[in-house]
């Protein structure tokens, strides 16, 4: 998910095992700062397509959280 991550924003991320959790926090907060300066939506509900910004940003909110 990485790979495609950096590929799709074309930047470069990377999580190492002995800094996973701010390498995770530094991608939420890029993804974060993304979606509020493309002024991208976020959909709740049942029948939404989710953006693939939004679908990005939950997987690696919840990798964080873990």
């Amino acid at each position: 998910s990485v790979r495609l991550l950096s590929h799709e924003y074309i930047q470069t991320f990377c999580v190492e095992r002995e800094t996973r959790t701010e390498d995770l926090q530094r991608i939420v907060d890029f993804l974060d700062r993304y979606c509020r300066e493309h002024e991208i939506c976020f959909v709740r509900g049942r029948g939404k397509r989710k953006s693939v910004h939004q679908w990005y940003q939950e997987i690696f909110r919840r990798f964080l959280d873990r």
